[in-house]
């Protein structure tokens, strides 16, 4: 089975790996953030899913995990993507849930059916999920009423071994202290590992300051790499954390830190964005991305992530990287030569809490470009779509943009060193949200701003007079029914599927909508973003509680699996009546 059209060593990905260690070559497991480490968000191993098959006469929802207020096993909100497993000896896909309840849930893929569980990964009688008010100055506007597990875990299937982050505090009420605990759970049972030390108590310092857990929240997917893809003697877990919205200053420092896999115990390897500043800041949510891994020019791997505001003086020769794109080593370090990008506007940023980091790093596949052989995309709260060389990001120069001062300043006045920058959406609700990159059609990039349309970009094609190059071409296509265009909602990270190589036939784009009307699954032609399948087609059978921000569909072996924050429902062949 082809790996997604990628080149390089990387192996966390979308592949036909079975839930035991033996590999079916058969079905498509999806076992980390949006597919692979390259967050990309495409399946093009999907046959079963086609602009036929999800017409809503024949898809729709087959079934919900409902809360345990209303009689289900579901104990919490799901902010984290769901993950799957295909098990080749049933014959199913094993979907993983996690809650903001710090728990996690293995259910059978195509009927909801609970598998196993494990609801005790904190210990219930001297600690809580921690409490919002508690660790956000009591404004709560990020995830409320709890934070348990909110970043999507990671799957390793060869030690058949899931990873996640809980959060907790000690005692229940009026809590004194808090912890993030790294657990590696059995992907059979959901027992702890204890070969592994699991759980272990976080914990990290990075040029002269400490890791602390009060008011951090760890929102981005983790990501996982092999001793082979890192040069590192172990496989390792990363783990990003930003502050709570909502903390009062000074911000809490954007952290990431780097666990040995089968031991966690052994002490981290630690990275922070701000360790000079007193004002701090920099931290990284991404809208739930987890940090991108992928090879350069001579082979090596590094990781690539961007900051939210806060103080930044690297071009001072200062420590402190806020609203910046950053490159680091698997040692989390910075590599020598070209190892951070920066907006020309990025004092302005600072100012109006326009965090160049409120959205996740895509890469685009190897080679893809012409003239730019390793490219990453990523969009800000500015709603620009950023285009970099990963092997020249650029830096920083500030142009005419102040550096002292609040006031706006107009692109005209920019002077930034990237590929490109693309104005993405007029909108006023800015961008939280990570595009989606689908290897067919040559080559599409797919993102949208807060409330409004989801757009198609193709790549560049120096032959075609697309415009404007030299990475993406302006959006050909938008979401649309027969009559109108489809406004998304608060934000969308798109999934696309289709065909293998090379046809990638019956190209399809999903997404989750989330607002006052319309919420749910939504389904698009890739090539025209016509919709196909929505949740305001089939109201009363597809209806589905209000998602959580951030909330991306996972598509594997031809369902669709959504988490909300009162359940968790299934998508896939249907025979009952729309309605």
């Amino acid at each position: 089975m082809k790996k997604l059209c990628l080149t390089g060593p990387l192996t966390a990905l979308i592949v036909a790996l079975a839930f035991s260690p033996a590999i079916s070559q058969a079905q498509v497991s999806v076992t980390t953030w949006h597919n692979d480490n390259w967050r990309t968000g495409q399946n093009v191993e999907e046959t079963s899913l086609t602009p036929t098959t999800v017409a809503p006469s024949a898809f729709g929802k087959i079934c919900s995990v409902q809360s345990v207020a209303k009689g289900g096993v579901l104990d919490g909100q799901v902010y984290a993507q769901p993950l799957t497993v295909w098990d080749s000896t049933n014959n199913r896909n094993v979907v993983y849930v996690v809650t903001e309840n710090d728990s996690i849930f293995a259910f059978d893929g195509t009927n909801c059916k609970l598998i196993t569980s494990n609801t005790n990964l904190i210990p219930r009688s001297t600690e809580a999920p921690a409490d919002c008010h508690l660790i956000g100055g009591g404004a709560c506007e990020t995830i409320s009423p709890t934070v348990g597990i909110l970043g999507t875990p990671v799957i390793d299937t060869v030690s058949n071994t899931i990873y996640l982050v809980t959060e907790s505090q000690s005692p229940p009420t009026k809590p004194t202290t808090w912890y993030h605990r790294i657990h590696a759970l059995d992907l059979s049972t959901l027992a702890e590992k204890s070969a592994y030390h699991s759980p272990h108590v976080l914990s990290g310092k990075s040029q002269g300051v400490s890791f602390v857990s009060h008011s951090h929240i760890q929102r981005p997917g983790l990501l996982w790499l092999s001793a082979s893809q890192s040069g590192l003697a172990n496989n390792t877990v990363y783990i990003a954390f930003s502050m709570m919205d909502g903390v009062p200053g000074p911000h809490p420092r954007g952290w990431i830190l780097g666990y040995n896999a089968q031991n966690l115990q052994t002490p981290p390897l630690a990275y922070t964005t701000v360790p000079g500043s007193t004002l701090i800041g920099g931290g990284i949510w991404q809208a739930g991305a987890g940090l991108a891994a992928g090879v350069d020019q001579s082979g090596q791997t590094f990781i690539y992530f961007s900051s939210a505001d806060g103080t930044f003086d690297l071009a001072n020769s200062g420590p402190d990287a806020a609203d910046s794109f950053i490159k680091v080593t698997p040692s989390l370090q910075y590599p020598s030569g070209s190892y951070y990008f920066t907006p020309s506007d990025e004092f302005y940023r600072e100012c109006s809490d326009l965090d160049y980091g409120s959205g996740g790093v895509v890469l685009i596949p190897d080679g893809s470009i012409s003239g730019h052989p390793l490219v990453a995309v990523k969009g800000d709260k500015e709603s620009y779509l950023w285009a970099l060389d990963r092997t020249n990001l650029g830096g920083y120069n500030a142009g005419q943009c102040s550096t002292n001062s609040c006031t706006a300043c107009a692109p005209s006045n920019w002077a930034n060193g990237n590929l490109q920058t693309l104005l993405a959406s007029t909108s006023t609700a800015q961008a939280r949200s990570t595009p989606a990159f689908w290897s067919g059609n040559n080559g599409n990039l797919y993102f949208a701003g807060g409330y409004d349309t989801l757009k198609k970009y193709p790549l560049y094609d120096s032959n075609n007079n697309c415009g404007p190059g030299p990475v993406l071409c302006s959006a050909t296509a938008v979401t649309h029914n027969t009559k109108q265009s489809i406004v998304m909602g608060y934000s969308i990270t798109p999934s696309v599927s289709s065909g293998p190589a090379p046809q990638y036939q019956n190209g399809l784009v999903w997404g989750i909508k989330r607002g006052t009307y319309n919420s749910g699954l939504f389904a698009f032609d890739a090539g025209t973003m016509i919709e196909l399948y929505g949740a305001d087609q089939c109201p009363t059978r597809d209806e589905v509680a209000n998602p959580t921000k951030f909330s991306i569909p996972t598509v594997a072996n031809g369902y669709v699996y959504v988490g909300t924050e009162a359940d968790f429902d299934i998508f896939g062949p249907t025979n009952t009546a729309c309605n």
